[in-house]
């Protein structure tokens, strides 16, 4: 069942290797056990901003790269940035 898998097991989603050291140290924090360690709300919109921005200014193929992979990015948003 997923919430054995998720909260006995610790379980998390697959982490994309492309997502870099950044975003993936990112992820992982928000899924610390202890919620006091986890990051706060407006550290976990900066962080996520900084890396969208470094997202936008990559070239179109790493963006199309990054989006086919991404679960995090609203892809309409970015569309629209071209």
């Amino acid at each position: 069942m997923l919430t054995d898998l998720v909260f006995t097991n610790g379980g998390h989603p697959k982490l994309e290797d492309s997502w870099g050291p950044a975003l993936k140290g990112f992820l992982n924090s928000c899924w610390h056990q202890d919620l006091e360690q986890r990051p706060t709300f407006a550290k976990a919109s900066a962080i996520l901003k900084r890396e969208a921005s470094k997202v936008a200014s990559r070239s179109k193929v790493e963006l199309n790269n990054f989006r086919q992979k991404s679960t995090f990015v609203n892809r309409n948003a970015l569309h629209g940035r071209k």
